[in-house]
């Protein structure tokens, strides 16, 4: 099976793309909401930093409109800002995992315990997480993948 076939169906299906979100938007982070952007049935939808204005201009980076952003650190109106076509950003690291319309999270932060934080968040909410950050999976990758 495609993957990008599969994603295509998936969004019709939904009704709209996969919504990513993308914790940390440093040199991977930023990466990825790049490459995210670029493929046909995905959206990075959420991007939480520590420092919000990067988070926005890794979203502003992909072509979307100031308008279309959102600040939110409550899970309630990100979800609303999400239903309304806007990408949320944050600086809450678990905030995308209690969001409904957000499918993945793909955590990318190169921080041990917020990364250990994210996807601990994402497990106790039946979230599917993407550990893109070494120090987490070599640390307690095992773990979690138990958990």
């Amino acid at each position: 099976m495609n993957i990008f076939a599969d994603l295509l169906r998936r969004e019709t299906k939904l009704g709209r793309p996969l919504n990513v979100a993308v914790i940390g938007s440093g040199f991977l982070g930023g990466g990825l909401i790049h490459q995210v952007s670029k493929i046909k049935g995905m959206c990075p939808a959420l991007v939480s930093n520590r420092t919000p204005e990067r988070a926005v201009a890794a979203l502003r980076a992909t072509g979307v409109d100031l308008s279309r952003i959102a600040r939110c650190d409550d899970p309630d109106a990100a979800n609303r800002a999400l239903a309304r076509g806007c990408r949320v950003v944050t600086t809450e690291p678990t905030l995308a995992a209690s969001v409904p319309l957000v499918d993945v999270v793909m955590e990318a932060t190169g921080t041990l315990h917020i990364g250990t934080e994210v996807a601990l968040a994402c497990i106790e909410h039946q979230k599917h997480v993407v550990e893109a950050n070494p120090e987490v999976q070599v640390t307690v990758g095992a773990w979690l993948k138990a958990r």
